[in-house]
């Protein structure tokens, strides 16, 4: 992937990463997973680029179901690899304009607390 690639990745997975946790709290509570059709209509809603629904995917979906997903993405990114990438781009909690915001409000992959359920 050439620098352009990579520069529309980083674009989508900034978007996704500020925008869709806060979104998909607001329209279906709090939770660790959202199941996909939740997933793609805070896609839609928010005009994000659905070409990179794996990002969402990645970091709402437990890693079979994302496996089962992942022949019909645009850009197929790797499960670890699209997490990573979410969470490099997740507003810090000092940085998030919503002052009401639970701690964990924005948390993603933040160690064994849901991986190890897994």
């Amino acid at each position: 992937m050439g620098w352009l690639g990579t520069r529309r990745t980083n674009r989508a997975a900034k978007d996704y990463a500020r925008r869709m946790t806060p979104w998909l709290q607001r329209s279906y509570g709090h939770s660790e997973r959202y199941a996909a059709a939740q997933i793609r209509a805070a896609v839609t809603a928010l005009k994000l680029d659905g070409d990179f629904i794996a990002l969402g995917y990645a970091v709402f979906l437990a890693q079979d179901e994302f496996d089962t997903l992942r022949p019909a993405m645009t850009v197929p990114l790797a499960y670890d690899d699209a997490r990573a990438l979410f969470a490099r781009f997740v507003p810090s909690r000092r940085s998030s304009a919503v002052g009401d915001a639970p701690e964990n409000a924005y948390a993603v992959g933040s160690g064994g607390d849901h991986s190890a359920a897994s």
